[in-house]
């Protein structure tokens, strides 16, 4: 992935196949009671699909914890998401902390500045404390694959654990779900925020951009 800028669009990212995005979003599950945590990097269209109004997003990688390591401490996946971040220029990992993730990502945190002038850096995805934060992002996610086919996954194991519990949540731990959670924290971090304008050659973006979201 690279950054590029453009004085029609401002800053945008450049896969290797091409395609460009205007963002790009990390969600994070974190692994526990036996099971693997979870990454998935999300990219949004530099440009609006006109039918929907909306940019579609595209599941750029993903990576599990998987068996053989340690399930219940998240450095692995930390490290992991370390190294997501470098390739898919990922600014910022979305999950909601416990005390115990919060300490373990202090820890490694100042490890790899002391070593490499690292970090990773972890944030709750928008409104996740507001109450019912997950029915939202479940209806944003099902809204984005079964009504507008504006998310895509390609070669994912993500399709196949939306599919194990029904649209309406009943029963379902999302613990049990790596990764969705994952998904779910990172779509929701591309679409219930807006990007800051670019400033450039020392003058802002402009309230027309502010508003449009450019």
């Amino acid at each position: 992935m690279t950054r590029r800028e453009s004085a029609m669009t401002g800053v945008f990212f450049e896969g290797a196949d091409g395609r460009r995005y205007r963002r790009v979003a990390g969600g994070l599950a974190w692994p526990g009671r036996g099971r693997p945590g979870f990454l998935v990097v999300v990219g949004e269209d530099l440009h609006e699909d006109a039918d929907f109004g909306v940019r579609h997003l595209h599941r750029l990688a993903e990576s599990a914890q998987w068996q053989g390591e340690s399930f219940m401490h998240p450095e692995p996946l930390l490290r992991c998401a370390l190294e997501l971040s470098r390739q898919w220029l990922v600014p910022v990992w979305h999950a909601p902390q416990s005390i115990f993730e919060r300490t373990a990502l202090r820890e490694l945190n100042a490890q790899l500045e002391r070593d490499r002038g690292a970090r990773v850096r972890v944030v709750a995805p928008p409104h996740y404390y507001d109450g019912n934060a997950l029915v939202l992002y479940n209806a944003m996610v099902r809204k984005r694959v079964a009504t507008q086919k504006t998310l895509h996954f390609g070669e994912s194991l993500i399709p196949n654990d939306l599919a194990t519990f029904p649209p309406d949540l009943s029963g379902v731990d999302f613990d049990d779900h790596p990764p969705a959670a994952a998904l779910f924290c990172a779509v929701a971090a591309l679409d219930l925020t807006h990007p800051r304008p670019a400033i450039r050659r020392g003058r802002s973006a402009g309230p027309a951009d502010a508003v449009g979201g450019y």
